[in-house]
């Protein structure tokens, strides 16, 4: 199943489902993936309202990205190996492999989620 394909979109989204639980949480928030291997970027755009996913959509192009609370970009290269586990999501961002967007302190206590929502990225069937 090739990573950011629809096939492996609509597990991911069944995934987050699964993964998030009820709570306060209410954010939006956007990854762009730059240079993927079919010479697009494509972005991915959550949702989040009381803890649980209300909406995802997925497209293509820098200039079709939907506004957010925050979000992340970086090359597709760099997200394969965040949901891999070979990058720290966290840490890449200080270490150049991701460029955020928005207020850090509104993002900070997201934390959490975004960490389930990176660990729903990977399958064993995963292609990149």
């Amino acid at each position: 199943m090739k990573f950011l394909s629809e096939e492996w979109f609509e597990k991911h989204q069944a995934k987050i489902k699964e993964e998030l639980t009820p709570g306060k949480a209410c954010t939006a928030m956007t990854e762009l993936y730059l240079d993927c291997p079919d010479g697009t970027d494509k972005w991915i755009y959550y949702r989040i309202e009381n803890g649980l996913l209300a909406e995802i959509k997925m497209g293509v192009g820098k200039d079709t990205l939907p506004e957010a609370t925050f979000g992340g970009s970086g090359k597709y290269t760099s997200y394969v190996m965040s949901a891999k586990g070979e990058l720290d999501p966290v840490k890449s961002i200080t270490q150049g492999h991701f460029k955020f967007d928005g207020k850090l302190m509104k993002a900070l206590p997201m934390l959490g989620i975004y960490n389930k929502v990176n660990a729903a990225k990977v399958f064993p069937e995963n292609e990149y």
